[in-house]
This record gives structure tokens, sequence and C-alpha cells, in this order.
């Protein structure tokens, strides 16, 4: 799905960190990707999160100029199969999709034809995926199989029952102070502001997550842009958050010693 991502580059945002042949690491994409909705809601001049497919299209020829016709059709053809609406599209959700997508192959130039997750939208099974093949990278081979080891046994607890009913029956009543069934912004906070501070600290990097990427956290799994969470929403959230703790505790586990 790199069509018309990595020619942004030159273009008139900030290119993603994860963007390949632009610089930076994948697990810090998050921020980037909510620049460049802002400049698209810039353009939202109604505010209602959605924009024509036809008006899409120019604009995505506007800030890519080299840019086919087939490859404009083949990215609204991968974004339907991947259930997103590609009529009147919300913008927002179709760029947070193709960011998440790409991870699968930043760097490597093999994300292409890499399907999305949909076990709770595509961000944190990405992010998996781009976790997992930045990690076996960084390792010499004979720590590969190990390092998918680990990864593995991150994935089978992740998607087990016992998993999803402890965060929805425990972490998610937990936050929901209210008591509507939802998780608003200002509930998860503080969670998600932990994790990412936690997986920082773990990684060497320290710093306090900027409340930019905190939001954009949230954000990136709440489709309807409602403000709210609901039970899957919030499990894919912390899947996510445990993905990037997971990758920044692999230097201290024993299964790679």
């Amino acid at each position: 799905l790199k069509l018309w991502r990595p020619k942004l580059c030159t273009g008139p945002f900030p290119p993603p960190r994860a963007q390949p042949g632009c610089g930076g690491g994948v697990g810090a994409m998050l921020p980037k990707v909510d620049e460049v909705v802002e400049a698209f809601r810039s353009w939202d001049v109604d505010g209602t999160g959605t924009i024509g497919k036809a008006e899409l299209t120019e604009l995505i020829r506007t800030l890519a100029p080299g840019i086919l016709d087939e490859e404009i059709g083949r990215l609204f053809e991968a974004a339907a199969e991947d259930g997103l609406r590609v009529d009147d599209v919300r913008y927002e959700e179709l760029l947070r999709w193709i960011w998440a997508t790409d991870a699968l192959g930043a760097g490597t130039g093999e994300g292409d034809s890499a399907p999305a997750g949909r076990d709770g939208g595509p961000l944190w099974d990405a992010t998996y995926a781009a976790a997992l093949q930045d990690s076996v990278a960084r390792h010499p081979p004979e720590k590969r199989e190990k390092v998918v080891e680990y990864f593995d046994t991150v994935s089978s607890r992740m998607r087990s029952d016992d998993y999803s009913e402890r965060i929805k029956n425990t972490m998610f009543k937990k936050l929901d102070t209210d008591r509507d069934g939802k998780i608003s912004f200002p509930e998860a906070a503080g969670f998600i502001g932990k994790a990412l501070r936690c997986a920082a600290d773990l990684s060497g990097a320290g710093a306090r997550p900027a409340a930019s990427e905190v939001r954009a956290a949230f954000d990136a799994h709440d489709p309807r842009a409602g403000g709210m969470l609901d039970e899957d929403e919030f499990l894919a959230l912390v899947r996510y958050l445990q993905v990037l703790v997971a990758k920044a505790a692999l230097p201290f586990s024993r299964v790679i010693d």
C-alpha cells in the first residue's frame, strides 16, 4: 500500500517517522500521522470528518502529482476490502489505516500486499508485525528464533480468551468511572500515558510521552471519532500498548539470554 504516502517525503507535510526513506523508527509513527490528520482537518471546512471520494482523489493527485489512477484505484479497493468506507470517506480512519498497514513493510519495501489486522482494527496487529520485524532485524541470526518465540508468546497471550475477559471485565470496568459502558479520553488518558512512559523507560528513551501522543493513541482506536471507546475498541487499544511495552522489554527477557 505504499502508493502515495512515501511521496509525501517531499510534500507539504512532515513525513511519519515510520516512513521508508524518510528516517525514524516504526514505534513512533503515531504523532506524525496525527499531524497529517490535522492538515486534512484544515481542509474540512464543514468539520464533518469526511471527504468525498472524488475530492480525496483530487487531493491525493495534488499531494503526489506522479501517482497513477490505477494506483489510487488499488488504494481504494484495498481499503474497501478492510471494511473502510470509500465513498463518503472518513479521512482520519483512512490515513491511520494507511500508516498502520504500511508499518508492516517499513524499511523493507515488502508491505504492499500484507493484510491489515481485523481484530479490533488494523493498528495493534500492524504494530505487532512491525515490532516483530524490527526486533528480528536488530538481532544476530543465532538469536532470531528466540525473538520470534518471544513475540509468539506475546501474541498468544493477547489473543487468548482469558486476556480479553480480564481486560473487559476488570480493567474496562475500573476505568469506566461513570459506569456508562464506554471509556472516554479523560478516563483512559492516565492509563495510556503510563503505558507509553513504561515503554519509553524500558527502551531507554526516558522522555515523558507528549499529550499529543496520548491523544493520538486514543483517537486511533476511536473509529467513529465520538470520543468514546466500547469494550472491543478498548481491548484493541490495550493490545496496541501491550505490543509497545513488549517490544521495549525484549532486551530484558530471559528468552534471548
